[in-house]
């Protein structure tokens, strides 16, 4: 299966190199048990946020990424941060917007949604982006990542909502010294150009790696766990289904249990084998009233392995 170039590959983020510095205490601003935190990333978030105040470090990944919450104009924010730039800022929103998004979920397939966690992303003062809200969606037991944006163009309210699983921010990187080992691997043995990859940081500081790769003018977008285990691979596509009743009994068995997916028919689905493994991809789509789209990612044992989701609505 071939595409081109993604928009992943066109909006990738430059790589910055780190800067050494020692580690010290946190002391006034880390509340106990403190954590050994560079110098150089507290001065980050220092300079980055005058006014910042009971600000608490938490370490992501030892010597490269750190988490911090704290209180800004007597609002709650959550920052991430690496050795030389804040990632990812989000306005802590606790339940003041539950009620909209609840209103948009009703009348789509995420009706009756447990949701908590609400946040807005920090635009950095472009006033040409529109807002981003995100909460946790919690789905068959399962954590994921609800995010909507007001949608560009549309009169009245309209909304883009995803759903991804869940994780506390995400970054692009281009180097490929970020990735696991048996991602880079797995990259040299089929002599794929590295464009890029999404670094999701989930719950427990566990990471789902959405990398883009080319041979030539062709590309491909992988998905892959915290150790480098493929989770789905266009590249070695082995069996396409156009019908739900032609794909493996235990997808159909998922598919039709859920009363989430009522309604929806197979758009396309694919078995693909990777690097020992055997995995499954099915795209699922509702029209009416709105265009709504799954895509449920299996591996060979039955279990569902990744799942996003994605929908405009108007109300």
């Amino acid at each position: 299966m071939t595409k081109p170039l993604s928009l992943l590959a066109h909006c990738l983020l430059l790589v910055m190199s780190f800067t050494l510095s020692t580690c010290n205490n946190v002391n006034d601003l880390q509340a106990p048990p403190q954590e050994l935190v560079p110098e150089l990333v507290i001065s980050v978030l220092r300079d980055s946020l005058p006014g910042a105040e009971n600000i608490v470090f938490k370490t992501v990944e030892e010597n490269k990424l750190w988490e911090a919450t704290y209180k800004r104009q007597s609002q709650q924010y959550y920052s991430a941060i690496n050795r030389t730039k804040i990632i990812a800022t989000y306005k802590l929103l606790g339940d003041t917007v539950k009620s909209v998004l609840r209103q948009a979920t009703d009348l789509v397939s995420l009706r009756n949604a447990q949701l908590s966690e609400f946040k807005e992303k920090e635009r950095g003062g472009n006033m040409n982006v529109s807002e981003e809200f995100s909460s946790k969606y919690l789905f068959d037991n399962q954590s994921y990542l609800l995010t909507w944006v007001p949608a560009v163009g549309n009169s009245g309210r309209s909304y883009v909502m995803n759903l991804d699983k869940f994780s506390k921010f995400g970054f692009i990187t281009l180097d490929m010294s970020d990735l696991p080992a048996a991602v880079q691997t797995f990259y040299q043995a089929r002599n794929l150009s590295h464009q890029g990859t999404k670094v999701y940081i989930g719950e427990s500081n566990e990471k789902i790696f959405r990398s883009v790769g080319s041979v030539g003018s062709k590309s491909y977008e992988f998905i892959f766990d915290h150790a480098g285990r493929v989770i789905y691979s266009p590249y070695n596509i082995t069996e396409r289904y156009n019908a739900l009743n032609l794909i493996p009994q235990f997808a159909q068995g998922y598919i039709t249990a859920k009363k989430q997916f009522e309604g929806f028919s197979l758009l396309s689905g694919e078995k693909f084998e990777e690097a020992g493994q055997v995995g499954y991809k099915f795209s699922l789509l509702k029209s009416t009233p709105f265009a709504e789209s799954y895509f449920l990612f299996f591996d060979n044992s039955g279990n569902l392995k990744y799942l996003t989701y994605n929908v405009v609505t108007n109300f």
